[in-house]
Parts: C-alpha cells; sequence; structure tokens
C-alpha cells in the first residue's frame, strides 16, 4: 500500500486510508482530504465528482453551493483540457480526474502504456461496459503495491482482461 509520497525534506502527502494528510519539513501532519465515493472531503467543503461512463471526473461541484469549481474534457491518450476553473483550492490538487492517473505509477517502473505493444483494441461497447470496474481494480492494485514488478504489472494486467473482457492477452 501506498503510504506516503514525501520529498528528501520530508514534505508531502501521508496516506491513511480514505485520509490524505499534507505532511510539513518538520513532520506537522493536517488534514488535506478523505476519499469518499461521490468525492472528497475537505477540512473546508465537500468537493462532489461529476464522472462520465468510463469513470473519468468531468467535472468538480462544491457540494455546499453546487457551484462548478473545474470542468474538463479528455483528448488522445487523456489529455486534459480545462475548460473552466474558480480557482486553486490551498493544499488541494485534484488528483482524481482521468481514470489514466496511474500513468506516473506506470511511468516509475518504465512502462510506457501509449506505447503500441501494451496495446489492445476492444469494441467500443464492451470498453465501456467494463472501464469502470477495469480501472477500480488498478487502482487497487496501486494501492497494494506501491513498488510492483514489471512483471507484477504485466501478469495483473493479463489477469484483468481475462477476467473483466474475457479476453486473453500475451
Amino acid at each position: 500500500t501506498k503510504i506516503s509520497s514525501l520529498t528528501q525534506l520530508g514534505e508531502g502527502l501521508v496516506f491513511r486510508g480514505p485520509f490524505t494528510y499534507r505532511r510539513a519539513s518538520d513532520g506537522t501532519l493536517t488534514l488535506e482530504s478523505a476519499v469518499c465515493d461521490e468525492g472528497r472531503l475537505t477540512p473546508e467543503r465537500a468537493l462532489l465528482y461529476v464522472r462520465d461512463h468510463l469513470g473519468s471526473v468531468r467535472a468538480v461541484v462544491d457540494g455546499n453551493s453546487a457551484e462548478i469549481l473545474e470542468a474538463s474534457k479528455y483528448g488522445v491518450y487523456g489529455s486534459r483540457n480545462e475548460l473552466a476553473s474558480a480557482g486553486t483550492f490551498p493544499g488541494l490538487s485534484f488528483r482524481d480526474h482521468f481514470t489514466g492517473k496511474f500513468i506516473d505509477d506506470f511511468n516509475k517502473i518504465g512502462i510506457d502504456i501509449h506505447d503500441p505493444r501494451f496495446g489492445i483494441f476492444l469494441d467500443a461497447q464492451m470498453h465501456k461496459k467494463g472501464a469502470h470496474i477495469y480501472n477500480e481494480k488498478w487502482k487497487e492494485f496501486w494501492d497494494r503495491n506501491s513498488s510492483p514488478t514489471q512483471s507484477e504489472v504485466f501478469d495483473y494486467a493479463k489477469s484483468l482482461m481475462k477476467e473483466i473482457y474475457g479476453t486473453d492477452v500475451f
């Protein structure tokens, strides 16, 4: 399980279950947010996520005022185009946008998910049907495995394709 993401100075994020804390260099922890099914809860507000059929966050809405805080669309390979933003929120970045949010995890172990050697074409309807659970399973995998080997990732990818889409990948 990924428990923290810290700089050499000891600053960064510390994860404890659904809670994310911001750690200062002196070791002080401050609650940043807590994940819930509908989005994130922060000390200041509830952030509600409006998701598309694949699970990508299309809009972030303030749970108190119903103001759209941020709206996005996604291009080829998950490139994000911000459509609207009400500004930034101190200490909080929206990490839960495109379902390709695991790109950094793959890159960290030397896997470029845009490399055509790792791609597979699926029927659009088949993809839509399984994409949300597929991405949820990847989230669980990365939460459990902070430093997997490439072999472990490839084996997991193969098992997911079989489980979710009934497709063998070689």
